[in-house]
């Protein structure tokens, strides 16, 4: 991760004529002032009524004197520092998100990682919440769009088969959550079942439909690890992303426990579990997306969005590689601020030794 730097570093080089030249011009007027002090009276009695100008009394001064130069120095300089997020950069890429939308991913095994709706905890909130497909949209939605703006962007909805929605503006927030809200949905696939394979293939295919073959490609899978297709099949698709040298980052959704589908009424109040066919569970499977990840070779990546839904990746680097922008935000305006701060500071300094002498006085 990129750290805070300077535009112009070599305006550093000024202090090494502006800080001497602050300790000459404060020497001298050290000077002046205790001359001044020396004239006014008889030093005794001028130190009963005020602070005793010393050299060592004086070196706060001279210090916060240094800061300000130093601040606006460095200010002069440039500091700069990353924004987040880093971005892909526009027009460099493809990316087709493909998820898991099979009766698996009702299973609420993010509730406890939601925010808190209308007012409610997410363990109070009725009906559905917190489910495997709620925190894929969120994952697609705040994380890999933003990363991804001014790129191609689609979406494949698979179960025992597949459907592709077509690419659409990844700054169109108002059409993006109405996609997510009305089409990415579960059950809103054909076949019955859970076959990745299924998705892959569409992924694949709608790439190959593309006329910009020359942008990177990158297939984005989300699933729980269901699989019911056949090992030719999953060979085929795994020999067509390397031809055509597709990153596949696959995303491991759900927990290893067999977690319950839960069943509401039309009101959201939980009526019981959805009976599961014998041999059927929802544990994430693991194993099989990491033999897909090893299949693919170097231009694969497998993470697992755990329970407390984080995943520890840059989507902009992932996706993008070297062709990434990072916006910078300048920082120059609060060194100066800051600057101007310990001026302000420095210049009431004298008054507020003069109320304090004076309420002294009134005490004695």
């Amino acid at each position: 991760m990129e750290s805070l730097h300077l535009a112009r570093p070599d305006v550093l080089m000024w202090l090494l004529a502006v800080l001497p030249a602050t300790i000459a011009f404060w020497f001298f007027g050290f000077r002046m002032r205790k001359a001044a002090r020396d004239r006014f009276g008889e030093e005794r009695l001028v130190n009963r009524n005020t602070k005793p100008l010393t050299l060592k009394s004086e070196m706060l001064v001279l210090a916060g004197w240094l800061s300000v130069v130093g601040l606006l120095v460095f200010a002069a300089a440039g500091p700069v520092a990353p924004a987040a997020p880093t971005t892909a950069q526009s027009g460099t890429l493809q990316v087709i998100a493909v998820t898991d939308v099979s009766q698996s991913m009702r299973a609420e095994d993010y509730r406890g990682a939601m925010p808190d709706k209308d007012g409610l905890a997410p363990d109070l909130v009725p009906g559905p919440y917190g489910t495997r497909l709620d925190m894929v949209k969120i994952v697609i939605q705040k994380e890999i769009l933003p990363a991804v703006q001014g790129n191609e962007f689609e979406i494949v909805l698979y179960m025992g088969n597949s459907v592709a929605f077509p690419d659409f503006p990844t700054d169109d927030f108002q059409t993006l959550e109405w996609i997510f809200k009305n089409w990415v949905r579960i059950g809103n696939a054909p076949g019955g079942g859970s076959d990745f394979v299924e998705g892959l293939k569409e992924a694949v295919a709608s790439f190959k439909r593309s006329p910009n073959q020359n942008m990177e490609r990158v297939i984005v899978l989300f699933s729980d690890g269901g699989y019911t297709g056949s090992q030719e099949e999953l060979q085929k698709v795994i020999d067509e992303i390397k031809k055509l040298d597709i990153r596949l980052v696959i995303v491991g959704v759900g927990t290893p426990e067999n977690v319950p589908i839960p069943e509401y009424s039309p009101t959201g109040e939980l009526t019981g579990y959805k009976k599961l066919k014998e041999g059927q569970s929802t544990a994430l499977l693991e194993g099989n997306l990491t033999a897909l990840r090893d299949a693919v070779g170097d231009k694969a990546e497998y993470v697992l969005l755990g329970p407390d839904a984080k995943l520890n990746i840059n989507w902009a680097r992932t996706l993008a590689g070297s062709k990434t922008e990072q916006r910078e935000n300048p920082l120059d305006g609060y060194v100066v601020l800051a600057a101007l701060s310990l001026l302000l500071i420095l210049s009431l300094r004298g008054s507020a030794s003069g109320l304090l002498g004076s309420f002294r006085k009134r005490r004695q």
